[in-house]
């Protein structure tokens, strides 16, 4: 959380950095791949916009993602019930939404970090036709 303006702002965010981790219960090195949702993420992002929404504290999702996590590993750890929490979460959220596309925005991850409001800079992508820039940036 952050103060804009001297109003409490939600701030959810991605990162593109891999990182190394130990794999969830056991001793396992695990590289965790920049730009993808996983399950523990997916879970505490879930969490942060339910307070925030409970609260009514806008929010605002800055995002460069490829989606959720795939694979054995990530379906044991709950990565489909952990997803759908976030993206139900986001769907019934109240408070005002801003989205920054940072990057890219692929597959399912692109619906768990959505908004009403999307803002998708022009210089960085000069291809996008309107329609896929969002409605703000179409006016």
């Amino acid at each position: 959380m952050t103060k804009e303006r001297g109003r409490a702002v939600g701030i959810v965010a991605n990162q593109k950095k891999h990182v190394q981790t130990l794999a969830r219960g056991s001793d396992q090195k695990r590289m965790e791949f920049g730009g993808v949702i996983y399950t523990e993420s997916a879970e505490k992002a879930a969490r942060f916009i339910l307070d925030c929404n409970q609260n009514r504290i806008p929010l605002i999702f800055l995002h460069d993602v490829n989606g959720f996590m795939v694979g054995k590993e990530a379906e044991w750890s709950g990565i489909i019930r952990a997803g759908a929490k976030m993206v139900n979460a986001v769907a019934n959220s109240v408070v005002p939404k801003i989205t920054v596309i940072c990057g890219g925005s692929f597959g399912a991850g692109h619906y768990a970090m959505r908004s009403e409001l999307k803002v998708v800079p022009r210089e960085q992508f000069p291809t996008l036709r309107p329609e896929e820039r969002g409605s703000c940036a179409a006016r």
